[in-house]
């Protein structure tokens, strides 16, 4: 389900904070907010790659980025086919003047002209292994280490 101000208000609700305006005071408690040029870190859970997250649905695993958050709760709309993007290049920042909408692609471009685009798949040629890694637009994978998970999965799978 997408994520809108009336579902985060419906999601919130869950937890307690059931006035529209503690929406905003709940997030923004987790935010460490300076100048408003500055940026506002997260200051709840960071996933591995350093962006913001947030755990919505109560007793689910489906967690959400806070930048998005940030962006409802600035009283900005999420269109179909855009994401948020930081402006400002830092994963946990939550200001609202350092975000913007824009395309997946737009998104991509920007990332690779800052050198932030999968770096490592632009050196790397072999797998650990030794085996020639097969590159796609995204990513890079091993052909031969897939053939081998795919067969170990199997042999598992009919040993039941």
């Amino acid at each position: 389900m997408s994520l809108t101000l009336a579902r985060t208000a419906e999601i919130l609700g869950a937890y307690g904070c059931n006035k529209p305006q503690t929406i905003g005071q709940w997030f923004w408690r987790r935010v460490e907010r300076g100048h408003p040029m500055d940026c506002w870190p997260w200051q709840g859970y960071r996933q591995p790659n350093g962006y913001g997250s947030l755990h919505w649905e109560p007793g689910s695993k489906k967690s959400e980025y806070a930048h998005r958050v940030a962006w409802l709760i600035s009283g900005r709309s999420l269109v179909p086919g855009l994401v948020v993007m930081h402006v400002c290049d830092n994963p946990p920042c939550c200001n609202p003047a350092h975000l913007r909408q824009d395309t997946y692609s737009a998104n991509t471009q920007d990332a690779i002209i800052k050198g932030r685009y999968y770096q490592h798949l632009q050196t790397q040629t072999h797998c650990k292994y030794g085996h020639l890694l097969m590159r796609t637009r995204k990513t890079s994978h091993c052909p031969e280490c897939e053939k081998r998970r795919s067969a170990e999965w199997y042999q598992r799978k009919n040993r039941r």
